[in-house]
């Protein structure tokens, strides 16, 4: 099994001439939405209003809809699960991680991503958004990493649950402000589970439902040393 120092390079942030290439996707991602949206520009994508959330949410939904059924249906039926984790991840392509990633900014499209998720296909769910995690720019992360870690622990993988989380709350700290602190995580019982803490049953609620953030890798698994 991985050191925690590997795990956590797996969704360490994209950096150098990759982290370029990564932010012209996203612009070019954002720049559609804004056309799509009628928005007056990419302010309002970054930093969207309520209003813009909701007009957001059913075009989104379907093209997220759609590119996750194209990469996770790479991991095909007869593979093993590491074939199917790599045909995943090649099917990520740089378009289809920044489209995932600004998309699923919205909350009610990052609902859609999470509501996908069965453990039946959690391993490549996990591949998806771990590779997205490779590529995602400011300010996308969060929604991007709390997917991984839902993935992660949804195919048993705690530890890489913890180590998206942990990048997750590096990058938004605010994600704790609601109470739940490292000594309270710790303290939560592993035998609790997502469905028990997680008020709306959604992934997308971490930002307004703190203690789901640690229920979902504590009940998943020992986090790494």
């Amino acid at each position: 099994m991985p050191d925690r120092a590997a795990l956590a390079a797996t969704f360490a942030a994209v950096s150098g001439p990759d982290r370029v290439a990564a932010r012209r996707e996203v612009q070019s991602v954002e720049d559609e939405v804004v056309a799509l949206l009628g928005l007056r520009g990419r302010g309002q994508v970054r930093r969207p209003t309520r209003q813009v959330t909701a007009t957001a949410a059913p075009i989104g939904a379907a093209r997220v809809a759609v590119v996750l059924q194209r990469t996770v249906r790479a991991g095909r039926v007869g593979m093993t699960s590491a074939e199917s984790a790599s045909a995943v991840r090649d099917a990520v392509t740089p378009g289809r991680a920044a489209a995932l990633a600004v998309w699923c900014s919205f909350i009610p499209v990052r609902d859609v991503a999470w509501s996908s998720m069965t453990p039946a296909d959690a391993v490549s769910h996990l591949a998806l958004w771990t590779a997205v995690s490779q590529r995602v720019v400011p300010p996308y992360e969060p929604a991007v990493l709390a997917l991984a870690a839902f993935a992660a622990w949804l195919s048993g993988d705690g530890a890489s649950a913890w180590c998206a989380l942990d990048r997750c709350v590096e990058v938004s700290p605010q994600l704790l402000d609601g109470g739940l602190g490292a000594r309270d995580a710790g303290s939560l019982s592993a035998s609790r589970r997502v469905g028990a803490v997680a008020p709306r049953g959604c992934l997308g609620c971490l930002r307004s439902s703190p203690p789901l953030l640690g229920a979902i890798v504590l009940s998943g698994g020992a986090r790494p040393r």
